[in-house]
Parts: structure tokens; C-alpha cells; sequence
């Protein structure tokens, strides 16, 4: 099934950062940082919240103010209407200030993993995709168990450096290069356009206006994407 059938988002206003590295995985390379995370004994709880990002785009800051509310019974409908500030931990409006709805296609991939984790859900926790704990996800937690961090250590002895998903993966030789976390949105991007998603239904499909789709994306080819 085609994951990009069937969404529906209107379309905001542009915000752009200049300085983004707006490069992004091939779907072999996504495929492969799913299954890493998937099989990892350390870091497999949070494969289905990298395979959200990856099959929609969201900005990260968005997914992580989502709960159960803002998911339809038939799961097939998220309500997009906050993002979540972990610097700030507060809740606001989305980058546009605009609320959406992302609509997927019945049985496709993502449309399964939400049935899944409706199925698996845990009484009183409210987060669509919560932490171990049971709390919020945030971007530090999204750093750590994508590119990894440092464990405190007791006093006097030194403080040990540790690998994420991607990190490893990239230390292993299975990635050519490094990309951080939100790159799950780019990849999104690219892989929806190669697959031949109209450049319009893309950018309501991410929250961006066309402009920005067709600086960041459009002219991007496949080599590009891969190096």
C-alpha cells in the first residue's frame, strides 16, 4: 500500500531555516534505522515513534504534544493543533499557528501502527508516544537514542561516552554520512515526491507552502539524497 494515499492537511504559511540541512535517508537507509531501532535491546521502545516520524513528516515538536485526543476512533484521522517546547516545557500553537488534520489511507502502514499502539495502550498514560517512564517525549530524549550522550558516572571516576541508533549505525559502516533527528521530516519529503505525490498535496501533508517544497526538495536527485 501507498503510505502517502489518502492525507489531507491544509496548507500554512512559509517558515524556512536557512541553515538546515535539508538532505535525507533513501528509503533503504530509513528501512535500516527503523529495523535498528527495532531490534535494539536498549533503544526498541521508541521504534514506533521514529517510524511516525518518518511516515509523516511532523515536526518533532508537534509529535510530541499529541495524545489520545488527538486521534481519531478509527485511526485514521490526527488532530495536528499544538507543539510541544521542551526547552521551555510548554505546549503552543504549531510553527503556521495553523491546526490541521493529517488523514491517512485505511490499512496503510501508518494507519496499522496507530490501531497498534491504540491496541497496546496504557490506562491513565495520555501521550500518543510516551517515554519508558511513561512521560513525554522530548528532544532530548530524541537526541539520545538517535545520536547518543554521556552517562554520569560516580564521583572521580570518568563520565563514558555512548552511541544512539544512528550514531552506531554511521560508526559501522552502514550509513555514508551523518544526519540528525529531523531528518525524519526531509526524508519524508523526498521520498513522498519521488514516489510522485503532487508538490502541493506534499506541502499540506507537512504544514509548509509550496515555495518551500520546491527550494527544499523538488530538485533533489536520487544521487543527492544518497551521498
Amino acid at each position: 500500500l501507498n503510505t502517502f494515499t489518502g492525507f489531507s492537511i491544509p496548507a500554512p504559511r512559509k517558515q524556512s531555516n536557512e541553515d538546515e540541512d535539508y538532505r535525507s535517508w533513501t528509503a533503504g537507509q530509513r528501512e535500516m534505522i527503523i529495523s535498528a531501532f527495532q531490534h535494539s535491546n536498549k533503544w526498541n521502545h521508541y521504534t514506533d515513534v521514529i517510524t511516525f516520524l518518518f511516515l509523516t513528516g511532523l515536526r518533532h515538536g508537534e509529535m510530541m504534544a499529541l495524545t489520545w485526543d488527538d486521534l481519531s476512533e478509527d485511526c485514521r484521522e490526527i488532530s495536528v493543533d499544538e507543539s510541544y517546547s521542551s526547552n521551555y516545557k510548554v505546549l503552543k500553537g504549531t510553527k503556521n499557528r495553523k491546526k490541521r488534520k493529517f488523514i491517512t489511507a485505511e490499512n496503510s502502514r501508518l494507519h496499522q501502527l496507530l490501531i497498534k499502539l491504540k491496541e497496546t495502550r496504557e490506562e491513565g498514560i495520555p501521550y500518543l508516544f510516551p517515554t519508558k517512564a511513561g512521560k513525554r517525549i522530548t528532544s532530548g530524549i530524541i537526541s539520545q537514542i538517535w545520536n547518543g550522550g554521556i552517562y554520569e558516572q560516580s564521583p572521580g571516576k570518568p563520565r563514558v561516552r555512548y552511541d544512539g541508533i544512528v550514531r552506531t549505525l554511521l560508526n559501522d559502516g552502514y550509513l555514508p554520512f551523518y544526519l540528525p533527528p529531523y531528518s525524519t521530516r526531509h526524508t519524508f519529503a523526498t521520498l513522498a515526491l519521488q514516489s510522485g505525490l503532487d508538490v502541493a498535496l506534499v506541502a499540506k501533508l507537512m504544514g509548509d507552502e509550496i515555495d518551500t517544497i520546491l527550494k527544499h526538495y523538488l530538485h533533489k536527485s536520487s544521487d543527492d539524497v544518497a551521498c
